[in-house]
């Protein structure tokens, strides 16, 4: 696992994010506007196939979540992808869970999730982040 650790200035400096536009059929939504009819797909869809890696369940310490920048990701109207993130300090928004379905990721729609989410966190008055990315997740690392 590689731990990173940023200032949200730091983010700013990614000139290629007004490069990367969503498809046709895609929208990003706040994660607080997730539908029960959606909890209850996403579920259902994975108690019957396991879609994501459980560690990348959007449903973990739903406590904490950091509603200013966690995000969905759709696809006309069914979830196919989300961005949560946790205060974990007072200073400290921790990246936890991205997570796109496999027929979905050809289209750069992690990155999409990525950008919107750090343009919304720079909108706060947090100053840090943090993340984690599975050293052999060589698509995350680039």
């Amino acid at each position: 696992m590689r731990y990173y650790k940023v200032t949200r200035n730091s983010f700013i400096e990614l000139a290629w994010f007004a490069q990367v536009k969503a498809r046709k059929g895609y929208s990003i939504f706040s994660w607080n506007e997730l539908l029960p009819i959606d909890k209850e797909q996403i579920l259902k869809r994975q108690n019957s196939k396991e879609w994501f890696p459980k560690e990348l369940t959007p449903f973990q310490q739903e406590s904490s979540i950091e509603w200013s920048n966690s995000l969905g990701l759709r696809f006309y109207d069914e979830v196919v992808g989300w961005l949560i993130t946790h205060r974990v300090a007072e200073d400290v928004i921790q990246y936890t869970s991205l997570f796109v379905a496999q027929e979905h990721r050809t289209l750069a729609t992690g990155i999409l999730l990525i950008i919107e989410s750090v343009r919304r966190h720079q909108e706060t008055d947090v100053s840090r982040a943090i993340f984690q990315v599975r050293s052999y997740n060589r698509d995350m690392l680039k």
